[in-house]
């Protein structure tokens, strides 16, 4: 019998994911060699850079409010 995946159980692991991004990231920036003060860690943050560059400060600011409050809703 296969248990069924609470929501619980689904965002414990998508934490675990973030934190082996930033564990990943920390890694690369101690041994890149390159002097890099800022890096970019997981894919919600490369995503809302990507929004940043492409759209204009409307559509960023709708996009980012409603991003951020359902993340809120879900905890």
């Amino acid at each position: 019998m296969v248990k069924s995946q609470s929501i619980g159980d689904w965002l414990f692991l998508l934490q675990i994911g973030g934190f082996v991004d930033g564990a990943q990231t920390i890694y690369q920036a101690a041994t890149d060699g390159t002097g890099q003060f800022r890096y970019v860690v997981g894919g919600d943050a490369k995503m809302l850079i990507h929004m940043k560059e492409n759209t204009d400060e409307e559509e960023y600011n709708k996009y980012s409010s409603a991003f951020f409050l359902k993340r809120e809703n879900l905890k």
